[in-house]
C-alpha cells in the first residue's frame, strides 16, 4: 500500500513571489492545502519535509498534517498532490496537497511495475513494448498501491496482457478500458527490414545536394539577364 508519512503545516501569510523567496532562504518550503472548504497556503520546515520523504519511491503519498492555524491545531489528512523541485539546485520549491477524507474514494493514476523476463524476448527474440505505464485507479485511501504488478514471464511473441487480464489488489477498481493493452511482445524485425530501416535513417543522414538551377527557356526569351545567363 502506499506510505503515510507524518508532516507539520502551518497558515502563510506571507504571499507573492518574493515573500516566497525569503521563505525559501529561511528553510521553508511554500506549499498549498486544496479542500472542500477552500485554498490554505502553508508553511512546511524544509529539513522535516525532506526527512518525511527520505526513502519514498511511490508517486503517490498520503499525510497526516497536523496544520496549526490560528492559534489551533487541527489533524487533516491530505494526499500528496504534487511535488515541485528545482533540479539545477537538487532542492524542492513547492507542495501541493489535497485534503481528502478516510472514506473518500480517490481516483488516481498508479504506476505499472512490470516482474518476469518474456520469453517471447529471451527465447525469440522479440521486443516487449510497454504500452501503458500508469493506471487510473478507483479506491480509499487505506487501499492505495503503490504500484500495479503485472507479470510478463508468461509472454510469447504475438501476445498481450490487457487491462482486463491484471489481478488488482484489494479494494482497488480499475477505469480504464478492459481491452486497454498494457505491454505487448512484437515479432524480431527480419533482415528485411532491419535493412530497411537502416537504408531509411542512411537516407536521412545523406547531405542535401544543391544542383545549379536551370533557367526557363521562356523565362530566357523575355528577359535578357536570364538569356545572358543562359549562354554563360
Amino acid at each position: 500500500m502506499a506510505k503515510t508519512i507524518s508532516l507539520k503545516a502551518s497558515t502563510r501569510t506571507q504571499l507573492g513571489r518574493n515573500a516566497i523567496k525569503s521563505l525559501r532562504k529561511s528553510g521553508v518550503i511554500p506549499g498549498v492545502i486544496y479542500g472542500k472548504k477552500g485554498t490554505h497556503p502553508v508553511s512546511i520546515d524544509k529539513k522535516e519535509l525532506k526527512e518525511a520523504l527520505h526513502g519514498v519511491s511511490s508517486e503517490n503519498v498520503l499525510v497526516d498534517l497536523q496544520f496549526a492555524s490560528e492559534g489551533k491545531t487541527e489533524a487533516k489528512f491530505v494526499f500528496l498532490q504534487e511535488v515541485q523541485h528545482d533540479f539545477l539546485l537538487n532542492v524542492i520549491t513547492h507542495v501541493d496537497l489535497h485534503e481528502i477524507a478516510a472514506d473518500e474514494e480517490l481516483h488516481v493514476d498508479v504506476p505499472v511495475l512490470e516482474v518476469g523476463e518474456a520469453p517471447g524476448v529471451t527465447v525469440a527474440g522479440g521486443l516487449l513494448d510497454t504500452v501503458l505505464r500508469r493506471l487510473h485507479v478507483a479506491c480509499l485511501p487505506k487501499n492505495l498501491p503503490e504500484n500495479i504488478v503485472v507479470d510478463v514471464s508468461k509472454l510469447e511473441v504475438g501476445q498481450a496482457i490487457h487491462v482486463g487480464d491484471i489481478e488488482l489488489p484489494a479494494g482497488v477498481r480499475v477505469l480504464n478500458p478492459k481491452d486497454q493493452i498494457i505491454v505487448v511482445v512484437h515479432a524480431p524485425k527480419t533482415e528485411e527490414e532491419a535493412k530497411a530501416a537502416e537504408g531509411t535513417a542512411d537516407a536521412a543522414k545523406e547531405p542535401e545536394v544543391i544542383k545549379e538551377k536551370k533557367v526557363d527557356p521562356a523565362a530566357a526569351a523575355a528577359d535578357p539577364k536570364a538569356k545572358d545567363a543562359k549562354k554563360k
